[in-house]
């Protein structure tokens, strides 16, 4: 019983460290798209930039709900340029997100970022767009099983240690 309460809090703390590197993200998104929107010349670059980056939050589609559309309109206007650039600049940072996510979330919930996109990438398959957020949670669950389950074995064989050595003198 000691087991499943010390996994559900170790899953607990690596939740509040997933959410927190989901803001880490957030701001991460912001910035890039402050920069870039800023470089190309679009007014108000930074609550734009902002809007984008809470909409980001969403899988699988995240701020292509935003860039995408806009970049279509910008170009049925007859902004080709301005199109282009808004559609490289939502390529860049989505494929830079696809780099800088799993090692953020990875670091902070205690998983290795390839296990993280692993999971993650399963768990769409099988979820949809649901799994891009179940996925990394199960990691987090999966690997505090581990962690506890490691931690256990290793005070197990600690106290085994002790006793061997009291039982020798």
């Amino acid at each position: 019983m000691n087991e499943i309460k010390e996994i559900l809090k170790e899953s607990a703390r690596s939740l509040r460290a997933y959410l927190k590197a989901q803001f880490i993200m957030l701001g991460v998104v912001f910035v890039l798209y402050a920069i870039g929107l800023l470089i190309i010349g679009v007014s108000a670059p930074l609550p734009k930039a902002l809007g984008i980056a809470a909409v980001d939050f969403i899988p699988m589609v995240g701020s292509g709900l935003i860039m995408i559309p806009w970049a279509a309109i910008t170009l049925a206007r007859g902004q080709q340029s301005m199109a282009l650039a808004l559609g490289i600049l939502y390529v860049i940072i989505t494929v830079l997100r696809m780099v800088i996510d799993p090692i953020i979330t990875g670091r902070s919930i205690g998983v290795h970022p390839f296990v993280t996109v692993l999971v993650t990438i399963a768990s769409s398959l099988l979820l949809g767009p649901a799994g891009v957020i179940v996925g990394p949670l199960v990691a987090v669950v999966l690997s505090t099983m581990v962690r506890v389950r490691n931690l256990r074995s290793v005070e197990y064989n600690e106290r085994n240690e002790r006793k061997r050595k009291r039982n020798q003198r």
